[in-house]
């Protein structure tokens, strides 16, 4: 135990320094002043002299607990009156030992009782604070905290809440929470919750609230129904969550497009094909693949090098790309010098024309390709597959259907496309 010993007379600090012996880390100073600036935050207990020749105890107590310090004191005093002990407790000291008094068990007892009256005081204080703690946190954060009445209505609510509904807290109290159009698209799930939820049962959802200029933001929001006083309330927290989404949404898309070229990729390519073999078998509408090949790569690559070959393959994917017509087709990096155009709802005829229509916008491109034996410029073959038959089939059929058609196209010298129904 580390104890601060403030006391002018050399007598009685050596009188107290052979009392506690070895059982503590005693420090000694003779003047208040200087006792003041020996506490310490780890100091566990202060000895201090009634009658100090530049302060008085009652003065250093004062002094002591108006800088916040909140070290266990003991007063010592050579007047057994109570006025004085009365006097040193209101003013902070723990305890207060007589002189004539002292002993080695009475000089312990005094400190511990210091000691445990302080920690009983703080406990105390932090417990009364608690609740206004509490409050403060809830109102310095970002995220809405409110709780809802069985009926649905605002019963408490911090300023994130105030702020976002844009109204003050007495306004906000004993509304409804489906009268607020931040909660439009909320309110239901919420109100489920406090219905449904078991007690004391924490649940997440995810949903948009409705932000002051209509925007809508992700949100998530979690719920506790509590019961206070025999009385059931929805407490929720709910927290924006569109930097998350935003963040989500980025990392899908680096996962589902090609680093080097900026179209979709391969993995993208097939889970679109599943899902749109899925919706033509249920519409009955034809579904059309062209699977494309830059010609004489391979010579491109060998002669000019492989960063020309890579500025080569995204000059190419950029061309195809800004030639697609509508949203919902699908242009991907296949593999290596391959592409492929998913075109759903489209036929023979419309999967043919747009195969051409492709080539016609790379042969206007002119990209030079110097290695090529068959013309100057960089061209393309393309594969093209149509199917209107789904049942027991799968989208492998059509894949094989145009790599058939785009081998026969290169077979046939190239630059050209070839058809092949599935």
């Amino acid at each position: 135990m580390k104890i601060l010993l403030v006391d002018h007379s050399p007598d009685e600090r050596q009188a107290i320094r052979q009392l506690l012996e070895d059982d503590c880390a005693l420090q000694e100073v003779d003047t208040g002043a200087e006792g003041l600036n020996r506490v310490e935050f780890d100091t566990d207990c202060v000895l201090v002299e009634y009658a100090l020749p530049d302060l008085s105890g009652v003065e250093f107590l004062v002094q002591l607990r108006s800088q916040g310090l909140d070290v266990p004191v003991v007063l010592l005093s050579r007047d057994a009156g109570s006025d004085v002990a009365a006097r040193a407790r209101q003013c902070g000291a723990d305890e207060v030992l007589v002189r004539s008094e002292i002993n080695a068990d009475s000089l312990r007892r005094s400190i511990r009782g210091a000691v445990n009256r302080r920690a009983l005081e703080s406990n105390l204080r932090r417990e009364q604070a608690r609740p206004e703690l509490i409050y403060r946190l809830i109102d310095e954060s970002e995220d809405l905290f409110f709780a809802l009445g069985r009926h649905g209505e605002i019963v408490e609510a911090n300023l994130a809440t105030e702020r976002a509904l844009g109204f003050s807290k007495q306004e906000l109290l004993g509304s409804q929470l489906s009268n607020h159009p931040l909660f439009d698209r909320v309110a239901g799930r919420l109100l489920d919750r406090l219905r449904s939820a078991n007690l004391n049962e924490s649940l997440r959802l995810e949903g948009e609230l409705i932000q002051a200029d209509g925007r809508p933001a992700p949100t998530e929001i979690n719920v506790m129904r509590v019961r206070v006083s025999g009385e059931d309330f929805l407490v929720a927290v709910a927290r924006n969550i569109s930097e998350r989404k935003a963040l989500e949404e980025h990392l899908r898309r680096l996962s589902l497009n090609d680093a080097l070229t900026g179209v979709a990729n391969r993995r993208a390519f097939e889970a679109r094909l599943a899902d749109e073999w899925r919706r033509a078998g249920r519409s009955g509408c034809p579904l059309a693949l062209l699977l494309i090949d830059i010609d004489h790569f391979k010579a491109y690559n060998d002669t000019l090098g492989h960063p020309a070959g890579d500025a080569c393959l995204r000059s190419v994917a950029a061309r195809l790309n800004a030639a697609m017509r509508r949203p919902e087709d699908l242009l991907a990096r296949y593999g290596g010098e391959e592409f492929a155009v998913l075109l759903p709802a489209t036929d023979t005829a419309g999967a043919m024309t747009f195969a051409q229509h492709l080539q016609d916008s790379l042969r206007k491109a002119a990209l030079p390709h110097p290695a090529s034996p068959s013309g100057a410029l960089v061209s393309i073959s393309i594969g093209a597959a149509t199917t209107e038959q789904f049942l027991e089939r799968s989208p492998s059929t059509l894949v094989a259907a145009a790599d058939v058609a785009l081998y026969e196209a290169k077979a046939a010298g190239r630059d050209c496309l070839r058809f092949r129904a599935a």
